[in-house]
C-alpha cells in the first residue's frame, strides 16, 4: 500500500472529488477498477474508483463507486488517499532514465537504478565522471516531470562528492 494523496473538495454535485496526488505517482496508476484506501484519524474506507479526470498540478477529479452526491463526498474531504497493490519501489522504478537537474538548471546525471533500504528509498545518478546517491525524499524533489521524464532536485552542498 502506497500514500496517494489527499482529497481536497468536492466538485459537482454528483459525489465527485479532487484529489491532489504525490509528483511521484503517474496519474495513470489512478485508473478505474483500482482500490483506495481513505483514512482519516478515525477512520478507514475502501472505495473503487469508477472514473479519473487529470488536472493540471498534480490534480485529479476522481468519482468513487457508490459516492453519488455532493453530501457523500463532502464526508470524505481531507481523508488521505492510498492505493492497494502499488508498492513504492514499483512507482520509483519509473524514474529510471530520468535526468536530473539541480535548481539552477545543471544537468547532474540520470537516475540509473533503485536501491530499497527498508523506510527510504535512494535513487542512484550517473554522470560522466560520478555515481552517486540521493535520498528520493520530498524536501529535496523540487519538481517532477513525467511528461519529459526529468527532476529538479535541491541537494546540500556536498551531497554529490560523498562517493567520489
Amino acid at each position: 500500500m502506497i500514500f496517494i494523496g489527499k482529497l481536497l473538495k468536492t466538485r459537482g454535485n454528483k459525489g465527485e472529488l479532487v484529489l491532489s496526488y504525490s509528483p511521484y505517482i503517474y496519474f495513470s496508476a489512478i485508473k478505474k477498477g483500482k482500490e483506495l484506501i481513505l483514512k482519516s484519524e478515525k477512520y478507514e474506507k475502501l472505495f473503487e474508483i469508477e472514473n479519473t479526470k487529470n488536472l493540471e498540478n498534480n490534480r485529479a477529479i476522481i468519482k468513487l463507486k457508490t459516492i453519488d452526491s455532493i453530501n457523500s463526498a463532502l464526508s470524505l474531504v481531507g481523508y488521505s488517499v492510498y492505493m492497494k497493490g502499488l508498492k513504492e519501489e514499483e512507482v520509483l522504478k519509473e524514474f529510471i532514465n530520468y535526468d536530473v537537474f539541480d535548481t539552477e538548471n545543471k544537468k547532474l546525471g540520470k537516475i540509473v537504478n533503485l536501491i530499497s533500504s527498508g523506510r527510504n528509498e535512494l535513487i542512484e545518478v550517473e554522470s560522466d565522471d560520478n555515481t552517486f546517491l540521493i535520498p528520493f525524499a520530498e524536501e529535496l524533489i523540487k519538481q517532477v516531470n513525467h511528461e519529459l521524464e526529468f527532476i529538479i532536485v535541491d541537494l546540500p552542498q556536498g551531497l554529490i562528492d560523498l562517493n567520489k
